[in-house]
Parts: structure tokens; sequence; C-alpha cells
């Protein structure tokens, strides 16, 4: 990689100013988005407040969707700044920022170059998934720091022999902390990535000289404890973690809507926008570059970004943010490609057809459709956000727009630039104007506050739908939970310890002292709750937001 220099210095600056801003701002003027964020945020409130940082909690019992690691996040947090949406939010924005320096220092170590490891790691920066998810309280982003932090340990050992034994023994350091956040995919991937690298380039020999007595043994005190502790002290927990959670997720669809074989090409192809435009011609780029004799570095960087990409594909339950960690090598890849682009353009070359039809549909065609499309749902919802949209529509389109132009003009950086700057306006609007106005639309956050103007004590019984139960539960004053679904068994995937209320007479195991009961619901679940309600109950709808229904259920005179 080389001695680092005042003008690495100076493209680290960029990058950090650039992601405080991105990942920073306004973080926590919106409330939790159910139903996910309300899930981590409740589980490490209630450790917090119980005091034990070992064993996660939801409603007051154990439950082992996704190991300790980021309920540690969340708990450090809470216990430093208070429990607030900045604080659940700010844990995955400095991982965000992390990422970022290691994609960089990553693209210094493959390219040799500055100017290609900057460009790859503005690109991740300024992708809108990672933007987005660099925002929520979720796992992703730390999975995909660690994930990310594994193969930049193996790049550097591959660059620079010397090094290996130190640099590849944190590569299972790495794989051992992504274990311990999402459990096997944190050492699934980077592994799946290395070994398929190694066998697909002939370079198998290579495996030899991997320590792995000292890794392992590092990878087992890093990742082993926890898991060890939670066998030995609850029993079910291997079957739960390792079989339910993880294999049961592999073979069995928790979406099955999203069970598709386009759902992760289209998922990237918007995840990585507004640098879709450059994905296909900077997959052919590498391929080409990789048969070379010297192309090793770009056959490990389409091996890091492909075999993971590959293994969930496999799997039957999918999530845009499952693929989150094939976004740096992916973003590497761009980079590179436009470092050669810009070069070749420069000595007078003209952007290739397909190119153009390709920017021509992202840039141009793209930009105006989603504003267009956001403002007619929102009409059809009701959802007073038409301001900000036109906000945004009056300044990402025509910077897009703008980057289109500039890229047919034979001016790579003016390109470069439009586009980051109508991300950036697109982030301003959105986080500082456009989510505050949808947030009881996103959030359980106003129902909640709605609960504390009409004074429900705490104490009182809380009823919610699948979508909004945790939500509900985390804003709302404390009390009993209960939901409302019409199939309790295919409720949720992994079983909540909560009562349910599905057929007639349901209502009459909350005692008559808890009433008013007061609840969250969605049309279907209000109309079943009304189905079931039957007489001696009234259902009164106390404020309504798109699909939400705050209701409040009374019984006889109480």
């Amino acid at each position: 990689m080389g001695k680092l220099t005042r003008r690495d210095a100076v493209f680290l600056a960029a990058l950090f100013a650039a992601g405080v801003f991105l990942f920073g701002f306004n973080l926590g003027g919106y409330g939790l988005l159910d139903p996910d964020e309300p899930f981590y945020a409740l589980s490490a409130r209630e450790m917090l407040a119980g005091g034990d940082w070992l064993v996660p909690r939801l409603f007051g019992l154990p439950q082992f969707e996704k190991p300790v690691f980021f309920y540690w996040v969340l708990c450090a947090s809470f216990r430093a700044l208070g429990v607030s949406e900045f604080a659940a939010r700010v844990g995955p924005a400095l991982a965000a920022l992390a990422t970022v320096g290691v994609t960089y220092f990553w693209g210094r170590t493959v390219f040799g170059r500055r100017r290609p490891a900057f460009l790859a790691a503005a690109v991740l920066a300024t992708s809108a998934e990672f933007i987005v998810i660099s925002r929520i309280a979720f796992t992703d982003m730390w999975l995909c720091l660690f994930v990310t932090a594994a193969f930049f340990s193996f790049s550097a050992g591959l660059e620079e022999p010397s090094r290996r034994p130190a640099a590849w023994t944190l590569f299972f350091l790495f794989a051992g902390l992504g274990f311990l956040t999402k459990g096997p995919l944190g050492l699934v991937l980077p592994l799946a990535g290395v070994l398929s690298y190694l066998w697909f380039s002939g370079r198998g020999g290579l495996v030899r000289e991997f320590p792995w007595k000292r890794g392992l043994l590092v990878f087992a005190l890093t990742a082993l404890p926890w898991y060890a502790a939670m066998a030995a002290s609850h029993p079910t927990f291997l079957g739960d973690f390792f079989v339910h959670e993880n294999l049961r997720r592999f073979f069995v669809a928790e979406h099955k809507s999203m069970d598709r074989p386009y759902f992760y090409p289209l998922g990237l192809a918007l995840g990585l926008f507004p640098w879709t435009a450059f994905l296909p011609a900077a997959l052919f780029f590498a391929v080409r570059r990789a048969r070379k004799p010297a192309g090793g570095r770009f056959f490990f960087l389409l091996a890091a970004f492909a075999a993971p990409f590959f293994l969930l594909s496999l799997a039957k339950s999918k999530l845009l943010s499952y693929i989150f960690p094939v976004f740096p090598p992916a973003a590497l890849l761009t980079g590179g490609w436009m470092d050669a682009a810009a070069r070749s353009l420069s000595r007078g070359a003209a952007p290739r057809k397909p190119l153009l039809w390709t920017a021509a549909f992202v840039w141009g065609v793209f930009p105006p459709a989603l504003v267009g499309g956001a403002l007619a749902w929102c009409a059809k919802e009701r959802l007073a956000i038409a301001a900000p949209l036109w906000a945004v529509g009056f300044t990402f389109v025509p910077l897009s727009w703008a980057a289109l132009a500039f890229l047919a003009a034979r001016r790579p950086r003016a390109a470069f630039a439009a586009a980051a700057a109508g991300v950036f306006a697109f982030a301003g609007i959105g986080f500082g104007f456009l989510l505050p106005a949808a947030d009881s639309f996103l959030s359980s956050r106003s129902a909640g506050l709605a609960c504390r103007r009409l004074a429900v004590p705490d104490g009182s019984f809380l009823l919610g739908g699948k979508m909004y139960v945790r939500g509900f539960a985390y804003y709302a004053p404390p009390g009993p939970v209960g939901v409302v679904a019409e199939f309790p068994e295919k409720t949720f995937f992994t079983k909540h310890p909560l009562p349910f209320f599905s057929k007639p007479g349901d209502l009459a195991s909350v005692p008559t002292s808890a009433f008013p009961v007061y609840g969250l619901l969605r049309p279907k679940e209000l109309s079943l709750l009304k189905g079931i309600a039957g007489p001696g109950y009234a259902v009164e709808v106390l404020e309504t937001c798109g699909p939400r229904n705050l209701v409040r259920v009374t019984k006889g005179g109480a």
C-alpha cells in the first residue's frame, strides 16, 4: 500500500466530512422505523434496565434472533447518550464511517494508487442503500464493516507476503466479530470470497500459509465465549439460534414475495444508485483485467463480490439488507473502472453507446420517475409530504440530468460531481424534511406521544398489529402487550412470548381493571378487532395516519 501521504489525509478528510453529513445529519429527527428498529432498541432497553448485558431480551424473556454484539453497541450508546433515536442509530453511523475508511485503504492496497481508492470509497459513501443502512438501527452495517475488514486483511497479506501472518490473523479476528454480530454469515461470507478466489485463480497453495492454529484460536476467543455461555444457560439456544434463525431461514422464505431470482440483482441496482450507471461496465472491465497475467487483484475483488452474492441468492429468505456486504467490493470495482475510464476520456476516447444508454436510464429517466411515483403514492395515501418531494424534484432531478449531460460531453469529473451533488441534495431534503414529515406514517412515535397526551397510565394493556407491536410497546407507556392477528401461528417467523387476539372471546382474557385498552393497528387488524370484540366492547378510532389507526377499546362502563 505504501506510506500514507498528505494527499491521503486530504482524501480521508473529504470522505469523513461527506460521511458525517450523509450518515449523521438529523439522525434522531424521526422515530424508529417499524418494525425492525424498535425490535433492536426495545431489546437493548430491556437489557439495560435489567442490568444484564449478556442475554438479549424482548417483552421480558430471552430472544436469540441475532447474537449479542449489536445489542452491546446499543446498550453502550443508551448508557452514554440516553435512550433516544440518535443513540440507537449512532453506532451504525460510526460503523459506516469506518467501512468507508477501510474501503479506501483496501483500494489503496488493491490498486496501488490513491485516486481509484478515493473514487471507490466515495461511490460507497454516496450509494443509496449504504446511506440508508448507515442511518438505521440494524446489525447489517456492523456485519458489512467486519466482512470488509476481513477482505482487506486478506488483500494486505496477499500483496505483502512479509505481513501475511499478522494480516491473515486479523482476517480471523474480523470474521469472529462478524460471527458475534450476525452468526455464521460473519465467517461464511469472507471465507467464501477468499476460498473461491484461491480455487479459481489457481493459488490454492496459499491455504497452507494461513496461520490456522493462531487464527482459529483468535476466532474462538472472539466469537465463541458468548455462544458457550448461552448454550450453558439456555438448553434450547443452539437449536433456536443455529437451526431456526439461520438454517431454517436458508431453506424457508420469511417473506415469500421476495424469494425471486431477480430480487437481489434489482436490489443491487437500486441500492448502488446513482453509480448503477457504471456497474455493468465496471464488471465487464474487471473480468477482462482479471484474465490478464497481472489481474489477480481484480480477480479477488470479483470473488469478494460474486461469492457472497451467489451464496445469499441461494437462501430462500431474502431482504435487501442481506446482500449489503457485497457493496464495498462492488464500489471498488466501480471506482477502479471510473479511474480507468476517466483516463481514457482524457486521451480523447468517446463514451461507448451501451454506457450512455445505461446512464440515460439511471440518471435521465429514473430520477423523475422516482419523484413522480412518490408524489402519486403520497396523494393516494393522503400523506402530506408533497412539499419536500417537490423540493427533491427541483434539485435532485436537474443534478442527475446535468451528470448525464457532462458524461456525454466527455467531462467525467463534472459528471461525478453532479451525480454526487444530487445525492447530497436528496439526503439533505430527505432526512431533514421528508422523513420527519412522514414520521407518523413510518414510526409508532406519534402514536406513543398521543397516548401520553391522552394521559394513558403506565400498566395499561396495549394491542398492536404485526408491524407495529414492537414500536408501540417502545413508545407507549409501559404495560402488558398483545398482538391482533388473524393467524397467530403465521404472524412472526420467530414467535414472541405474547398473547394473541384472533377470535371471539380473546378479549375476555384482559382483566376488567386493565380497560380501556389502547391499540395501534392496520385496517385489516382493526376490522378483525371489531369482529372479535362482540357485544360489551366498544372500539373507537382516536387518530389515523395512512394505514395506522390508534384505537381505544372500552368494556361496558370502563
